[in-house]
């Protein structure tokens, strides 16, 4: 049985108030989704690998911005730069990302465009 995320990008998730590079904030009941990362250190992150609905793979960094376990205020998860992706398919913020994870661990992403 595979795993399914839905998340209907914000105009911050695909970078269109230029606040930062493109990078899907990922809602805390989605974390388990992806490989637990733990506060011992400054934003840790792993590197995870896609393939899209074209066979096309694309590597995202899944990061925890937890510098509220050290000086600062930050406790957010991402996964980021999607940027490329983003361009290559026009998807703007009210448009969809659905990422799944497969039995055997494999990770796809697509994408839904919003009707208006």
């Amino acid at each position: 049985m595979s795993i399914t995320i839905r998340k209907v990008l914000s105009r911050n998730d695909v970078s269109e108030t230029d606040a930062h590079q493109a990078g899907m904030y990922i809602l805390k009941e989605s974390v388990s989704f992806f490989p637990r990362l733990g506060t011992d250190k400054l934003n840790p992150r792993v590197t995870l690998r896609f393939e899209d609905e074209s066979g096309r793979f694309w590597t995202f960094d899944f990061i925890y911005y937890n510098n509220s376990y050290f000086d600062g205020t930050r406790d957010e998860y991402r996964l980021t730069p999607m940027n490329d992706y983003f361009y290559l398919y026009g998807i703007k913020a009210g448009d969809t990302i659905i990422l799944e994870k497969a039995d055997n661990g494999n990770l796809k992403i697509r994408h839904e465009k919003s009707p208006n």
